[in-house]
């Protein structure tokens, strides 16, 4: 994560040895396993390397790039406060497919993040952003991340778009009006570009999952889309049960029901044996965490503060994926009881097309699912519902005073 293309090859290479092959390291890589080999994920932004680090990667068992790219206008680039430009996007994907194609037996495997709800974005600029990435780039990517810009108090985007200085953060449109005393305009203080509206955020949204479902990709997340294997294959989504080979098996791991993940370095947090593991967030405490050669300064702390919270983080993330909630999961878990509390929350979204109950007439499991791409719209507010429904049911079991 971050943007470890710009580290040295040498301090990757320590990295992957110490995973791999330090005989205390946690992980076991079993070579006997006839399947497909392990995704080694490295994220890069355009303009952070050259070919030779690239073949360097790959020799080191780099087999699948998550490039930044984020827009194809410079100027939107320079407003985001990113360092590459477009050039530098066709640049790094011809260099991908010189280094990772090359290989009679390695196809390149690569994905990209995009920003959408950007200022100054219409819907036809948004259109030609999809068609870009996935007819004009050559090799096409076979994975796209796109996220909706988020304005938050205390950025840069947050001081430009301060809305009659009331806090971003509280706003609810997305609207606001550029104030010159908030921040330094992106275009040297002439006013910006207006952010869309929310019904416009919304309708790039949904307009993103229709065109890529009708490009051959599968909409298995929120904001993860992955290429189909063929165009035979096009999602039906929510009702298929095709499966793309180019989902991020990373990601997965995050929104699975009882997983576990490490994450190494400043500031990372993982999720190993029903423990949350901080490790120190500033450079100073960090180093001397390190330097003491123990974990004294790494927050351990109980997963979750109770069943309840564990539960509503797992809803959270799996209502979010195409595949939905396992109700059965649920009541194996935790009781029939918090089933039913989840299925009052969803009765709304039921009701008006936005979510689905499944597998209660037939011999399959029971399922709530959010429909692809309006019930995901409003993913917050159902879920939101549901938490409301759990909560109110655990109070239920808690002993009065």
């Amino acid at each position: 994560g971050g943007t470890p293309s710009l580290a040295p090859v040498d301090t990757i290479q320590a990295i992957l040895d110490t995973i791999l092959h330090h005989p205390l390291s946690p992980f076991v890589v079993d070579r006997s396993v006839d399947e497909a080999p392990m995704e080694i994920t490295m994220e890069m932004d355009p303009g952070t390397f050259d070919i030779h680090k690239l073949r360097a990667l790959k020799g080191l068992g780099v087999n699948r790039i998550s490039l930044g790219v984020q827009s194809f206008s410079d100027s939107i680039l320079t407003h985001l406060g990113r360092q590459h430009t477009t050039r530098d996007i066709w640049e790094s994907v011809k260099m991908l497919d010189e280094v990772f194609n090359s290989d009679a037996d390695q196809s390149l495997n690569y994905s990209i993040d995009l920003i959408s709800g950007l200022p100054g974005v219409s819907l036809a600029d948004w259109a030609n952003t999809l068609h870009t990435a996935v007819n004009v780039m050559q090799p096409s990517p076979n994975h796209l991340s796109i996220y909706d810009l988020q304005i938050e108090s205390g950025t840069v985007f947050g001081k430009w778009y301060d809305d009659n200085d009331q806090n971003v953060a509280e706003r609810t449109s997305r609207s606001g009006t550029w104030h010159s005393t908030q921040g330094v305009a992106p275009n040297g203080g002439a006013t910006p570009p207006p952010l869309p509206s929310d019904e416009e955020a919304a309708f790039q949204y949904q307009f993103t999952a229709g065109y890529l479902r009708a490009k051959g990709f599968e909409h298995y997340e929120v904001s993860s889309y992955a290429r189909i294997a063929t165009q035979s294959m096009e999602s039906s989504y929510p009702n298929d049960t095709v499966s793309s080979p180019w989902r991020s098996q990373h990601n997965q791991v995050y929104w699975g029901y009882e997983t576990s993940w490490y994450s190494i370095g400043l500031g990372a947090t993982s999720f190993v044996r029903d423990q949350i593991v901080a490790r120190p967030r500033t450079m100073v405490d960090y180093i001397k965490w390190v330097q003491s050669g123990d974990d004294a300064l790494e927050k351990r702390q109980p997963a979750k503060s109770s069943d309840l919270d564990f539960l509503m983080d797992v809803a959270l993330k799996r209502l979010r994926t195409k595949e939905g909630l396992d109700l059965e999961w649920v009541e194996r878990r935790f009781g029939s009881s918090f089933v039913s509390a989840i299925e009052k929350g969803a009765t709304l979204g039921v009701e008006l097309g936005l979510a689905t109950l499944s597998g209660e007439n037939r011999n399959t499991s029971r399922c709530l699912q959010l429909v692809d791409s309006r019930g995901l719209l409003y993913s917050n507010s159902i879920i939101s519902s549901i938490f409301v429904e759990l909560e109110n049911n655990a109070s239920k079991d808690q002993p009065t005073t």
